[in-house]
C-alpha cells in the first residue's frame, strides 16, 4: 500500500483556490508564504512574483512553518 505524504490532506484544495485566483489577488495574500505553499504545490510558482527561498528549518519545524504558512492566507481572506 502506497503511504500518504504528510501534507497530502492540503495539496487538492490549496491547488484548487490557488489555480482559480489571479496572480494580482494571490501576490499580497500570499506575501512571506508562498515559497511554502509552493513547495507542495508546485503549479502555483508561474502565478506568484518574487519566490524566496525561506532559511532551513529541522523537519518538525519546518511541518509547523508549511500549516502556518496554509494557515496564514486563509486567514487573509475569511476575515
Amino acid at each position: 500500500m502506497k503511504e500518504l505524504h504528510p501534507t497530502g490532506p492540503w495539496v487538492q484544495p490549496a491547488q484548487a483556490y490557488i489555480l482559480d485566483k489571479t496572480s494580482e489577488f494571490l501576490n499580497p495574500v500570499m506575501e512571506t508564504v508562498a515559497f511554502d505553499i509552493a513547495e507542495i504545490v508546485p503549479r502555483m510558482r508561474p502565478r506568484l512574483q518574487d519566490l524566496h527561498s525561506p532559511p532551513s528549518f529541522d523537519a518538525e519545524s519546518a511541518r509547523f512553518r508549511l500549516f502556518d504558512s496554509i494557515a496564514t492566507p486563509l486567514k487573509k481572506v475569511c476575515l
